[in-house]
């Protein structure tokens, strides 16, 4: 009885540790598994850093077109509000010149009437003078 009893001792041992045995070959499975994944995920993780270091590249290349677009609109401003100013100054110029130009033509008139006048005088005193011929 005792053989018996110690034969099913052992053979409960046998197969507790075939069991164990079993365990340790699945938990060694799922470790590599785990490692596999482990290593999947650090190269995805360093694609990722990759993927932000050229983002944050990008970002301070589109932060620097920016500022030089900016740049540029200042510029345009400066460029436009110059461009107004000449403008004004050349509308004001052409008008002291237009006013120049009435002026003299209000002297050529005044010319012209006076010329004008004299001429008919002395039409009238050629006309008399012919009469009394």
């Amino acid at each position: 009885m005792e053989e018996n009893r110690m034969e099913e001792m052992l053979s409960t041992l046998i197969s507790m540790v075939g069991n164990i045995r079993k365990d340790q070959e699945s938990f060694k499975i799922q470790l590599n598994d785990l490692q596999q994944d482990i290593k999947a995920l650090q190269q995805d993780m360093v694609i990722v850093k990759e993927d932000i270091v050229e983002m944050k590249q990008d970002m301070l290349e589109m932060k620097q077109d920016m500022l030089e677009m900016k740049q540029d609109m200042l510029e345009m401003k400066q460029d436009i509000l110059e461009i107004k100013q000449d403008i004004l100054e050349m509308k004001q110029e052409n008008e002291k010149h237009h006013q120049e130009t009435l002026n003299e033509f209000k002297v050529l008139k005044a010319d012209l009437d006076l010329i004008w006048d004299k001429t008919v005088r002395n039409e009238r005193e050629i006309a008399k003078i012919k009469c009394q011929i």
